[in-house]
């Protein structure tokens, strides 16, 4: 390589490191403030209202005032005597971890289904299912709520309109695992098959260890999307705040007035289970994302 094109070499890759460290300090800005923000001392944040760069002190003043809010706040921010932001994570977590985790295992058979077995129509069905990805949303809200409200899933029986939809098998996990799957040799099948092993167990015991890095990549994008979820909860669960997951917790009584000082640290504590969920998912999450994308 001539001196020439080593020099241009080295300039666009400083270039390259260049935009890419803007490009990160435009995108950790925001968490930044909502960080220094949440470790501001009320007193002084409610002094200048502005945002502090650099507080005088690290204080956990605001993290204290979520679980212990003024007595002129209680009423609207205590359910049965306990945090709002609490009850909010305990539902989140329960109104999303099991319904993330059932809609996986279906998923799952389905793809090994479509993938492994030999049945009549499998192809037609299985473009009919991914048909369905193309449909937005925003269509089918209107005609679900119309069909909850009349069989009753509004209100405190909301949370099954919320639920039961969620634990069947969903096309875009259908189709990220059957891709997977195909990877998966048809011979450690047919011998499973040989030695008598049934459909199920060969889930189980083949299928399912084998794709462990998809099975984990999908739930790790299940949890965030049942996490994220507004617009159904605000919808089915209205007025019934002992049920209000994080998310609707957020836009519901939680008034500090001016006091974002506060909401700044509402902020960070919600940001905690993705982190958690991140850190200790994130190998299988690259490496599942990236195989399905190669298989087949």
């Amino acid at each position: 390589m001539s001196r020439n094109k080593l020099n241009t070499s080295k300039v666009s890759t400083t270039l390259t490191y260049i935009a890419l460290f803007i490009f990160l300090i435009w995108v950790l800005t925001p968490f930044y403030v909502i960080l220094a923000n949440s470790i501001t001392p009320v007193g002084e944040y409610m002094s200048t209202k502005n945002f502090i760069a650099i507080p005088t002190k690290i204080s956990l003043e605001a993290f204290i005032e979520i679980f212990n809010p003024p007595s002129d706040l209680q009423a609207s921010n205590l359910v049965n005597g306990v945090s709002l932001i609490l009850t909010g994570y305990w539902n989140m977590i329960w109104q999303t971890v099991p319904k993330a985790i059932i809609s996986l295992f279906a998923s799952g058979l389905t793809a090994y289904a479509y993938c492994k077995l030999r049945f009549p129509g499998k192809n037609l069905l299985f473009n009919i299912q991914i048909a369905t990805m193309m449909l937005p949303l925003g269509v089918l809200t209107i005609p679900s709520y119309i069909f909850y409200s009349k069989i009753g899933w509004v209100g405190a029986q909301g949370i099954l309109a919320l639920i039961v939809p969620g634990l069947f098998a969903g096309a875009g996990t259908i189709f990220f695992l059957r891709q997977y799957f195909e990877g998966i040799p048809n011979e450690i099948i047919e011998a499973a098959r040989v030695d008598g092993l049934g459909e199920i167990g060969i889930f189980f015991k083949i299928m399912l260890p084998l794709a462990m890095p998809a099975f984990v990549a999908q739930f790790i994008l299940g949890f965030i999307g049942g996490y994220n979820s507004y617009t159904g909860p605000l919808l089915y669960l209205a007025g019934v705040r002992e049920l209000y997951p994080l998310q609707l917790v957020f836009t519901d009584a939680w008034n500090y007035g001016n006091n974002d000082a506060v909401r700044a640290a509402v902020v960070v504590f919600s940001l905690i289970p993705i982190i958690l969920i991140y850190l200790f998912g994130q190998k299988f999450f690259i490496g599942g994302i990236t195989a399905g994308a190669v298989k087949g």
